[in-house]
């Protein structure tokens, strides 16, 4: 049987098509009707390079009679990917070119696609391990791996807990972080919201949520991301990413990528909750004795000066056996509430048990110390009237400052006497010191 019509009409309706072109005029001698249906009717006649985009390039392997030569082409325009295959014949004392075309677009797309998602497949792997590798250290330990990730020029973390809101920014071009803590107020509700990637403008922010980015140095001509926000453990917290025309926006739609980051985040969170709780007093929430005696090993001896203040709380016990331990527990919150009123980076407070209190100044001035005492003892009056229960908080203070080299022990026993006889000055007279 003869099947070399249908075989025809497969290979050029099913599968792409054929022309010639004259090597000497360098025009169309035949299309056929696949190609025209493509390129245009009545091509005969036509140069060759004037219709088919690869005919005007030069960079073609050179043919020979008899032999046909592959090779792959992209119609841009038309958005075909072409795989061709060429030969010489002769014919009437001419030589011609045949070309057929085999039309690959589905294929070259799934490659392509296949290669995107090995690629990104890769980058979201390498992505998650980086993250891993930071998952044991604090939450802003994360922002320079997730600001390179999607080439963010900067990121904002909002957490709020224990009252307060704390703003984390993180600057990629400067690799520099700045942050920022104020008392947490029910318009920062708006920078939460519901857990799930947002895109907005600047100007849809919500106004409280553009004040804080805009005070961390973003730039409000840009888009934001909300990639992430949730709660933990009575804590909630937001990413946002801020993008221009750098950014990874393929990378932002990968929803496995938010979820990453939402557990990299809560585990820090997770970690750092445990450490607080055993680095701090639970009543107070100042400093607890253990973390006192560490910096005490590794930090206070070495220090270029350093300012002891030695507080003891007057008539704890008696508040205790009159008013109760719960209003004597009221009292202890109270002198730890106007040490934390001036503690900082560099002021460290402590309750080392009981009635006795501690606070450290690190590195600081022989003339800070004075100051320093009347601002603790601005807050001390500003706590008393501010929570008026009748049980006003009395307490004694004892202070030493020096410059290296000096013996902290000393110091301590100093500051330690000094607070004795404050304590003797506040009580009142026939009153038994403790």
């Amino acid at each position: 049987m003869d099947f070399s019509v249908e075989i025809a009409r497969f290979v050029t309706e099913a599968i792409g098509g054929i022309y010639v072109v004259d090597e000497q005029t360098r025009e169309i001698a035949f299309a056929d009707a696949a190609v025209e249906r493509l390129y245009g009717p009545a091509l005969v006649g036509k140069r060759a390079a004037d219709v088919f985009p690869w005919e005007a390039r030069s960079n073609h392997a050179p043919l020979t009679r008899g032999e046909a030569t592959e090779w792959e082409c992209v119609d841009r325009e038309r958005g075909i990917y072409w795989r061709l295959h060429h030969g010489l014949f002769d014919k009437d004392g001419r030589v011609y070119k045949i070309g057929q075309l085999t039309n690959t677009t589905e294929f070259m797309l799934l490659s392509q696609e296949v290669t995107e998602y090995s690629v990104l497949s890769e980058k979201v792997s390498a992505f998650q391990s980086a993250m891993l590798e930071k998952i044991s250290a604090s939450h802003s330990a994360l922002l320079p791996v997730i600001a390179g990730f999607f080439k963010t020029p900067r990121l904002y973390f909002f957490l709020a807990r224990n009252g307060r809101l704390e703003t984390t920014a993180y600057d990629a071009r400067a690799a520099a972080e700045t942050r920022g803590r104020q008392p947490l107020a029910p318009a920062h509700d708006a920078a939460f919201g519901t857990p799930g990637r947002i895109e907005i403008a600047a100007g849809a922010l919500p106004g409280p949520v553009r004040e804080l980015i805009a005070a961390r140095g973003g730039d409000l001509r840009n888009r934001f991301v909300r990639i992430c926000a949730g709660t933990f453990s009575d804590q909630r917290y937001a990413l946002y990413l801020e993008l221009d025309e750098r950014s990874d926006r393929k990378a932002l739609d990968i929803a496995i990528l938010a979820a990453i980051i939402a557990l990299c985040v809560e585990n820090s969170l997770l970690r750092e909750e445990i450490i607080y709780e055993s680095e701090h007093d639970k009543l107070t929430g100042l400093y607890n004795k253990g973390k006192y005696l560490a910096r005490l090993k590794d930090e206070y001896p070495h220090l270029d000066s350093v300012a002891i203040f030695n507080f003891d709380v007057n008539y704890l016990k008696q508040t205790n056996d009159v008013h109760g331990h719960e209003a004597g527990d009221r009292l202890l919150m109270k002198a730890a509430a106007s040490i934390r009123k001036v503690t900082s980076d560099n002021i460290h407070g402590y309750r080392l048990g009981g009635d006795e209190y501690l606070m450290i100044a690190c590195n600081g001035k022989a003339a800070d110390v004075e100051p320093l005492k009347a601002r603790w003892e601005e807050a001390l009056a500003a706590v008393n009237r501010e929570t008026d229960d009748g049980i006003p908080c009395i307490i004694a203070v004892g202070t030493a400052f020096a410059e290296k080299p000096y013996d902290f022990a000393e110091l301590m026993k100093i500051a330690d006497a000094r607070m004795y006889e404050d304590k003797r000055r506040k009580k009142k007279p026939g009153e038994e010191i403790r």
